[in-house]
C-alpha cells in the first residue's frame, strides 16, 4: 500500500500546513467528515473520530480512463523485475477492472487513500468481493497535485519508496492490474492504481475462524527473522503531531518500534494500522517504571491482531484495551482498539508496535517493515 501525509506536497493533495498544505482551513474539503476525521484541528473539528461511511462524497466529473497510460505502467514496472531477474507480471482483466475503479474513486473520495467506504474497503476488499481468487497481494497508488503525472513519474517515485519498490519488486507475485484516471477539476488531477496479486485455484482469502486460545506463542527470546517486507498502511495514532520512532527494532528490540509524538498522554486513542482478527488481549497490569522497581509483567497490556492480509501478528503494547472488545472480534484499519498506558516497563507514554510471523508455533520477530507517514 501507499499512503503518507509525508511524501509533500508533490504528492499530497492535502495535509496540515505543517507539511506544506496548500488550502485554507475554510475551504471545500473541509466539509468533508473524512478529512475532519484526519485533521480535526485544521478545520476547527471537534470530533476526530467520524465514522467514514458517513463521508460526503464529491464528484469532480471528467472522469478518462487512458489505457496507454496503464500498459505504460505494466511495461515499466516488468522492465524493473527484469532487471532483477524476476518473472513478469501477466495482464489480468479483472485486476485492471478492480485497479480503475480504484483509480475513480480516488478523484471522488478525498483525500485519497487505500480505505474507501463506497469500494468497501481497501484493495483487499476489493479483490474479495470480486470473487478473485489469490493467495497473496499487493496494492500501489499515486495520485497527482494539480498537474497530469507521467506513468514515468509515478513508477520512479514507487521505485525509490522502499515499501512500494518492494511490492513492484515482490517475487511471489505473478498477475497485474493497473488503473488510470484523470479528472482534470479534483484536486488530484489524475491517479493511478496497480494491484499484483499470485493467482490461485482455492478462493480469496477470508479472514482466520475466531478462536479463543491460539495454539502457538509470540517468541521473545527467537531470533529475528528475515520476511518479505510490509508497509502498514499508517500509524495508529489519530495526530496532526510528526510521529516519531524512540527505540528502533533490533537485536535488543525484537520486532518492534517505540512510537511517540510530542503531545502524546496517558489515555490518547490508538487505532489499528491494518484490518484483522483480535487473537489476544492483556489488560489490568500495572505500570512498572524504566528500570522497573519491581517484578513486572514483561509487556504491560495490549492488544493483539492478526492480519487479514498476510495472518502475520501485530502487537500494540502499553494499551489498555477497549472493554467491548473480546479474543475473536474483527476489527477495520482505522478503527479505535484502545488508550496509551505505562503498563509493564514503560518510561512514559508510548505505544511499543510489534511485529511476528504468520505461521509455526513460535511466532518469531520480524524488523521487516515501516509505516507510511513514519519511516516510509
Amino acid at each position: 500500500m501507499a499512503y503518507s501525509k509525508k511524501h509533500g506536497s508533490k504528492y499530497m493533495p492535502y495535509t496540515t500546513n505543517k507539511f506544506g498544505y496548500k488550502y485554507e482551513s475554510d475551504d471545500i474539503h473541509c466539509n468533508s467528515q473524512q478529512f475532519r476525521a484526519h485533521f480535526p484541528k485544521l478545520c476547527g473539528s471537534q470530533d476526530g473520530a467520524v465514522r467514514l461511511q458517513n463521508e460526503n462524497m464529491y464528484d469532480y466529473g471528467g472522469d478518462a480512463i487512458d489505457s496507454s497510460y496503464e500498459s505504460r505502467i505494466i511495461n515499466l514496472i516488468n522492465q524493473e523485475r527484469q532487471k532483477q531477474g524476476l518473472s513478469p507480471l501477466q495482464p489480468d482483466s479483472q485486476l485492471t477492472e478492480v485497479a480503475r475503479a480504484k483509480a475513480q474513486d480516488m478523484s471522488r473520495y478525498q483525500p485519497p487513500a487505500h480505505y474507501s467506504p463506497t469500494l468497501g474497503g481497501d484493495e483487499f476488499a476489493q479483490l474479495n468481493n470480486a470473487n478473485i481468487p489469490y493467495e497473496n497481494a499487493v496494492a500501489n497508488i499515486f495520485w497527482g497535485n494539480g498537474k497530469q503525472y507521467t506513468p514515468e513519474e509515478a513508477v520512479t517515485w514507487w521505485m525509490n519508496s522502499p515499501g512500494h519498490r518492494a511490492n513492484i519488486l515482490n517475487p511471489n507475485m505473478t498477475h497485474i492490474g493497473v488503473g488510470y484516471d484523470y479528472s482534470p477539476n479534483a484536486p488530484t488531477q489524475n491517479n493511478f492504481s496497480m494491484i499484483a496479486i499470485r493467482k490461485s485455484a482455492l478462493g480469496p482469502i477470508s479472514a482466520p475462524t475466531p478462536v479463543n486460545t491460539a495454539p502457538w506463542r509470540i517468541c521473545l527470546e527467537c531470533p529475528i527473522v528475515t520476511t518479505p517486507f510490509h508497509a502498514y498502511f499508517t500509524d495508529p495514532f489519530n495526530t496532526e503531531d510528526d510521529v516519531s520512532i524512540i527505540t528502533p527494532c533490533g537485536p535488543n528490540h525484537p520486532g518492534a518500534k517505540d512510537l511517540w509524538f510530542p503531545s502524546i498522554a496517558i489515555g490518547t486513542p490508538v487505532y489499528a494500522s491494518e484490518a484483522g482478527t483480535i487473537n489476544f488481549l492483556a489488560s489490568g497490569n500495572p505500570p512498572c517504571g524504566n528500570p522497573p522497581t519491581g517484578p513486572c509483567p514483561r509487556d504491560g497490556n495490549l492488544v493483539s491482531i492478526t492480519s487479514d492480509i498476510d495472518q502475520y501478528i501485530t502487537q500494540y503494547v502499553h494499551v489498555t484495551p477497549l472493554p467491548n472488545l473480546k479474543i475473536g472480534d474483527h476489527v477495520n484499519l482505522g478503527q479505535q482498539i484502545g488508550t496509551v498506558d505505562i503498563s509493564g516497563i514503560s518510561g512514559g507514554p508510548h505505544v511499543h508496535m510489534a511485529r511476528y510471523t504468520a505461521t509455526g508455533f513460535d511466532r518469531s520477530p520480524t524488523c521487516d517493515w515501516g509505516i507510511y507517514g513514519v519511516d516510509l
